[in-house]
């Protein structure tokens, strides 16, 4: 049996999911890890017993899955931070024709998994474990060596930086006006339509966004050129959400020597090295507090009924840009003091979305996979390979690629290029160097001493398999 750990947004999942990898190389356990699309390819060739670890509950791969006899699991990557009406995130997210194929259900925390086993037929209670999510188990502070030895960004600021993360995508997004709507119409057909028939993907709550977050766009603006102004020396990192338009923001601050508007590196990095996180929703913040550094929710507008909930109401919330600069004044430049923040944080509302709070949540993962492993090893996993995916992998990029071609001609070729560009900010590509290097620091922290050959088995996808 080998597992997969299928990746969308690199960023985002590239090293919690290797570092859950490093957790089954210990039990011996294979693993292919990699771009989702080629992850996918992968197991419905091999004909091999194989244990597909999801990020989410895809149309478009549990029926690959189970015809090719794998076993179909969910880790969420989305499950946890949500809006005030987080049943109806949780709906689009799971629709009832994947959820009741499921074998298992890695939950971020009880109130998923409540709100799963009363709204959805066909999945009983020992199929849904909270387990939390591994990304997490990395934002914690007893991780950070880990993120400062991986990273490529953060050396430039020697000293530290004050970091303010951005997620106004509704506004500001990369396909301009409306481009949050308009990216719906490039999914795929049967995905597209679950976002038209979510509550939360109305025109009129695209519209209700839109409009709180360009009133918020322009308070986030003036709040980082104040806090420049008022702190020459030290480094502001505005980081946008990788379907943001970046060229925006540089545009505004090119006048601001102290002011750098990156993207590049994953979140955990920055938040290692960071000196305060100044957010207003976005999932960051939850991180930061998890990794113990000072965080604070800034609101000069609020309404709980369009934010993402969680990081607000479980953070240190400040409305006012004079109190924000006073805080950051006396608790982060004058004098370091994380209790000041950490005291004020919700822990007990954290733990009830994101349960591995206190718990490595990829040894619960590991743990519940091997115990099943049995059960399915005496049951039998009659795996094969499906006829669909006899195709080389090379020509079926081909294919796509044509095909793409084919969808400019009818398309504005400009938004087909952004949307092209959106698609390599998530996904830019893995080399062997990055995970061997990432592993042996993973192991290095953990002090077991594991030697581990990394295969390339397709462009951005590698097998990992313990010597």
């Amino acid at each position: 049996m080998f597992v997969a750990l299928p990746i969308e947004i690199k960023n985002r999942e590239f090293d919690s999911r290797l570092y859950l990898a490093a957790k089954f190389l210990e039990h011996n356990v294979s693993c292919v890890i990699g771009n989702k699309t080629e992850v996918t390819q992968y197991c419905c060739n091999t004909g091999e017993p194989y244990v597909y670890i999801a990020k989410s509950a895809s149309l478009n791969v549990y029926e690959k899955i189970i015809q090719s006899g794998g076993k179909f699991t969910i880790l969420d990557e989305e499950g946890g931070v949500y809006f005030k009406d987080y049943e109806g995130t949780l709906d689009l997210r799971n629709p009832a024709q994947v959820f009741e194929h499921i074998d298992m259900y890695f939950s971020w925390g009880p109130v998923q998994r409540d709100f799963l086993l009363k709204n959805k037929k066909g999945v009983n209670k020992e199929k849904l474990l909270v387990t939390g999510n591994p990304r997490f188990d990395l934002s914690k502070a007893e991780f950070g060596q880990y993120h400062l030895k991986t990273s490529s960004v953060c050396s430039r600021f020697p000293n530290g930086y004050l970091l303010v993360p951005t997620r106004f995508k509704r506004y500001n997004h990369q396909l301009g006006d409306d481009g949050q709507s308009r990216f719906v119409g490039h999914m795929k057909k049967n995905k597209a339509e679950l976002f038209n028939k979510n509550r939360l993907y109305t025109e009129q709550r695209n519209k209700g966004d839109r409009d709180y977050q360009a009133e918020l766009f322009t308070y986030f603006v003036e709040a980082v050129q104040t806090l420049a102004e008022t702190f020459p020396e030290e480094a502001v990192v505005l980081r946008p959400h990788p379907a943001e338009n970046i060229e925006r923001y540089k545009d505004i601050f090119t006048s601001c020597s102290n002011v750098y508007v990156l993207r590049d590196g994953a979140i955990l990095e920055w938040i290692a090295k960071a000196k305060v996180v100044i957010y207003h929703d976005c999932t960051t913040g939850i991180e930061a507090m998890f990794h113990g550094v000072p965080a604070i929710s800034y609101t000069p507008v609020f309404d709980e009924d369009l934010i993402q909930w969680l990081p607000v109401m479980a953070g240190y919330r400040i409305n006012k840009l004079e109190t924000l600069v006073e805080v950051i004044t006396q608790h982060v430049i004058q004098n370091t003091n994380k209790d000041h923040f950490i005291s004020r944080y919700n822990h007990d509302l954290i733990k009830t979305f994101i349960a591995n709070y206190e718990f490595n949540s990829a040894d619960t993962i590991v743990d519940a996979v091997m115990g099943k492993k049995q059960k399915w090893d005496e049951e039998g996993w009659n795996c094969k390979t499906i006829s669909d995916n006899e195709i080389s992998p090379f020509i079926k990029r081909v294919v796509s690629k044509l095909s793409a071609l084919a969808k400019m001609n009818s398309a504005r070729q400009e938004e087909k290029r952004q949307v092209a560009i959106l698609k390599k900010n998530k996904f830019p590509g893995i080399s062997i160097d990055e995970i061997e290097a990432r592993l042996k620091v993973f192991y290095e922290i953990s002090g077991v001493k594991n030697q581990v050959t990394v295969q390339h088995v397709d462009k951005n996808t590698f097998l990992l398999k313990r010597e």
